[in-house]
């Protein structure tokens, strides 16, 4: 037989006498699952769909705020409750009070009017620890030995008083005895009287709080040593009267 007879293998001539191998058949996707891809898909685009008609709407303001409002009192309303009733319990009210004039600022203001004012001239002014001390001799406040104030001496007390009317420290008055024996019972009636006689004449002048009146006896200051008799002191405290 010729070779032109021959015929020609399926697949192309023959190479070397054999036959090239036929390729591998491509795998083909099982169709079980394959409709999940599609499901996936449609589900993503009605979920895209569906937040833009969303964000493309317009809330009802009333509906909101009252949805707002019926779940904030229906969630927070124990938390409130106890919230309010710890701050009651715990709440302590700390009452502000400025405080009273600098003693460095009142001292200079106290000697200048000392200094100017006529009926303030027998004063002295002392620095004590806690305050300022005025002093004045009795001879000059009061008649003899008794708890009467002369004219002169009201007229300085009320003098006195219109200056520390103006000031928010505490005033305590002392009448002091200087007496080296114990004295007697109507001594210490004559001596708190006049305390109360000088706070009367300040309460007139326009000083308003409540003012210390006492009675006391002997002296350790230098100023009542030097005097050598009874005085009246009139302390103005570094603290804010009530």
């Amino acid at each position: 037989m010729s070779a032109q007879n021959t015929p020609e293998p399926p697949y192309g001539p023959v190479l070397g006498g054999r036959l090239p191998a036929a390729p591998p058949p491509m795998p083909r996707p099982s169709s079980s699952s394959a409709w999940m891809i599609t499901f996936t898909d449609l589900i993503a685009l009605m979920l895209t769909f569906f937040v833009l008609l969303f964000a493309m709407s317009q809330i009802q303001q009333q509906k909101w705020q009252s949805l707002v409002e019926s779940l904030a009192s229906n969630l927070s309303a124990t938390y409130k409750t106890e919230a309010v009733k710890i701050a009651a319990d715990y709440q302590v009210q700390v009452p502000i009070t400025p405080p009273a004039a600098d003693l460095d600022y009142i001292e200079p203001i106290l000697r200048e009017h000392f200094a100017v004012e006529p009926l303030l001239a027998g004063g002295t002014i002392d620095r004590v620890e806690g305050g300022l001390n005025l002093l004045f001799p009795d001879e000059r406040l009061f008649v003899g030995n008794t708890p009467e104030l002369t004219a002169r001496g009201a007229k300085v007390i009320f003098a006195l008083g219109s200056v520390l009317r103006n000031l928010d420290n505490a005033v305590d008055v002392n009448a002091r005895l200087r007496s080296d024996s114990a004295p007697a019972p109507e001594d210490w009636r004559t001596t708190l009287a006049r305390s109360v006689a000088v706070v009367r004449v300040l309460v007139q002048s326009g000083f308003a709080g409540p003012i210390v009146a006492r009675a006391l006896v002997g002296d350790d200051t230098p100023a009542g040593h030097a005097q050598g008799a009874d005085g009246l002191e009139i302390l103005v405290s570094e603290d804010r009267r009530e």
